[in-house]
């Protein structure tokens, strides 16, 4: 099949916790573009951007770089080949072939065991250590308190797994890459958040239940934000 990775969810995923999914999956896609990843919504379509809404996110490596595209909707649509799960889980899976995106893919799954617990499963065809950058690349963007272990490394003895818990970055590292969050990411992100502030949001009893967003504006907002951060390398 290929290098693969799989994430086995329940069919429908909570509202709020998806709501903060998304913002943790812009935060990963920012930081991946700085580091020099290239990323847009299919592979084959270079010019188009990663989609990250309240509905789905949906994104890929570009062209050479990017192999099958990372989907996450918040309601899954079965299909014809769905069998009728027992648990309510629902399969399904990425394959990366190691492809430079395979990062996104690893860090975006932990974001999404990080924000939805037990509602998903995760595993994959690669070991711990096959990981890390992924899991570097999560905790460097979402600043969580941990990384969240992955089911299929449940069994693996203390040291791995309180290892899961860090970066993996050096003291040196860690400082490079705080001075530029403050100087340059935190600076264009809190613009984009200035503008999404922009959008009404209602709630009820701490639950988001209507948003009202232009799309076209939310899109065009997330394509200036992206080139705004792939500008800083050049």
């Amino acid at each position: 099949m290929g290098y693969t990775h799989y994430l086995t969810r329940k069919q429908t995923l909570p509202v709020r916790e998806f709501a903060l999914f998304t913002d943790d999956c812009k935060r990963i896609v920012l930081q991946a573009v700085m580091d020099g990843i290239k990323l847009c919504r299919e592979f084959d379509k270079p010019d188009t951007d990663p989609e990250i809404t309240l509905k789905h996110v949906a994104l890929n490596g570009q062209g050479s770089e990017g192999h099958e595209t990372i989907y996450i909707p918040r309601v899954y649509k079965r299909e014809s080949w769905d069998f009728n799960p027992e648990d309510g889980m629902f399969f399904s899976f990425c394959k990366t072939a190691r492809k430079p995106y395979d990062a996104v893919c690893v860090a975006i799954f932990t974001a999404a065991k990080y924000r939805f617990g037990d509602e998903v499963i995760l595993a994959s065809d690669g070991g711990y250590s096959e990981r890390t950058e992924g899991r570097q690349l999560f905790m460097r963007s979402v600043r969580a308190d941990n990384c969240p272990v992955w089911d299929c490394d449940a069994d693996l003895d203390n040291g791995e797994e309180e290892e899961a818990d860090h970066t993996g970055l050096t003291s040196r590292e860690r400082t490079i890459d705080d001075q530029l969050i403050e100087e340059q990411k935190y600076t264009i992100l809190g613009w984009y958040l200035g503008v999404a502030r922009q959008f009404e949001t209602k709630y009820e009893d701490g639950m988001i239940v209507d948003n009202q967003i232009n799309g076209g504006d939310l899109v065009d907002s997330f394509s200036q934000l992206i080139k705004d951060v792939e500008g800083l390398g050049r």
